[in-house]
């Protein structure tokens, strides 16, 4: 966010960041330094305020760092669920996220700030881009998220088992 401030992207921006942990109150901080992109960092919030955050989101991140201890054992829940809602996510290589194809979501190889800036900038610029990876984010999660696509996948499962 620091990055885009000073760009014509920042008045185009807004940024809401929900869940709280232990760097929480450096996050506050640094908001607090940007001069023009708006940005707010709601800490935990009810049910209710995180659907309607979710639901006025274009684009949802969720970044974990992919060489930290969890990188391959934990996939952050969140990503299936924007993915669902029918987000464009910027997300960082963890866990099985290898598995989504390109065309649903932005993948990052590292936690880059100017990476993740430039996918940001990108996106607030081309309308079009930003619609087309959010159809394809929810029409990936239809296909293989839905009762009826993991339907299909354990019935293929005892489709093949000989017993």
């Amino acid at each position: 966010l620091q990055a885009l401030d000073g760009t014509p992207a920042a008045t185009q921006l807004q940024a809401d960041i929900s869940g709280a942990g232990h760097m929480s109150d450096w996050v506050s901080e640094r908001l607090a330094s940007l001069g023009t992109l708006k940005a707010r960092n709601h800490g935990f919030v009810t049910s209710a305020d995180y659907r309607a955050l979710l639901g006025s989101a274009h684009v949802c991140m969720a970044l974990q760092d992919p060489e930290g201890r969890y990188s391959n054992f934990k996939t952050p829940s969140k990503i299936y669920e924007f993915l669902g809602y029918g987000k464009a996510v910027i997300a960082t290589q963890v866990g099985d996220i290898a598995d989504i194809p390109s065309t649903a979501m932005i993948a990052l190889n590292r936690l880059d700030s100017a990476e993740i800036a430039m996918h940001l900038e990108r996106l607030s610029n081309a309308p079009d881009a930003l619609a087309a990876l959010q159809a394809a984010a929810r029409q990936h999660s239809v296909a293989h998220f839905s009762y009826e696509g993991v339907g299909r996948r354990l019935a293929c499962l005892f489709e093949k088992d000989p017993s």
